[in-house]
């Protein structure tokens, strides 16, 4: 009898073919080591991020990492900071990461300038600014512009939060604060010196966090400085 005219091989199993005629390619091993049921891991919470509406929130910084940027047409290879940051918003908390080149050209000036002077580093009028490249800024909040921008991925047209600006401390618009659901209590805002409002901050539309043992919430020490007309200008 002719096994192979009748489709069949002895041992009652074909090998898939691909293509060429060979044998299928074995797919390439998923990358990650195999754990235990006790074992431990790293904890990495997804990105939720909900498209924002054009507006101003209020952020707060969750880390700085120090890096190293390797050189473009624009900017010559220097360190640079990676910076995120968490948005407070009635819709709900969207993380965006943010690159600060350390070097002395005039739109990095510009650009870490405003980084500092959103969180109180930075001061009103003073000529230089001593900045701090760590985790110690982790915490700290201020106001920010997101608007939506769209970028082409895939043939498809998506839409994602784009950090168009920082206020400075100083010139902060009247924005009520929204609560977070993981706030970073590594540092306390100092109060703004000036004509001061303080607001309680709004949970609405947002469960308590979750107690866990040890933990305590944050005390809501930071408050809302007043500036003219209650709204004014960042530093681009």
């Amino acid at each position: 009898m002719d096994y192979q005219n009748n489709g069949y091989q002895q041992g009652g199993y074909q090998a898939p073919q691909n293509g060429y005629g060979g044998y299928a390619q074995q797919p390439a091993p998923v990358q990650g080591g195999s754990l235990g049921w006790d074992d431990d891991f790293a904890a990495e919470e997804g990105s939720r991020n909900p498209l924002l509406p054009e507006g101003d929130y209020w952020f707060e910084i969750v880390k700085l990492e120090r890096g190293r940027h390797n050189g473009s047409a624009k900017t010559p290879p220097c360190n640079k900071a990676i910076v995120t940051f968490r948005i407070l918003a009635p819709q709900g908390e969207a993380i965006i990461t943010e690159n600060y080149f350390v070097i002395d050209l005039d739109w990095a000036r510009q650009k870490n300038t405003s980084l500092f002077a959103s969180i109180g580093i930075a001061k009103k009028g003073e000529a230089r600014v001593k900045p701090v490249w760590s985790n110690e800024i982790a915490g700290r909040r201020g106001i920010c512009h997101i608007a939506p921008r769209s970028f082409e991925r895939d043939g498809k047209t998506h839409q994602t939060n784009d950090l168009k600006y920082l206020y400075p401390m100083w010139d902060q618009p009247n924005v009520e604060p929204v609560a977070a659901r993981n706030s970073t209590p590594a540092y306390q805002q100092p109060a703004f010196q000036g004509n001061q409002q303080q607001y309680a901050p709004s949970a609405q539309g947002y469960a308590p966090p979750m107690q866990q043992q040890g933990y305590q919430q944050p005390a809501q020490c930071w408050q809302q400085p007043q500036n003219n007309n209650g709204y004014g200008g960042g530093i681009y």
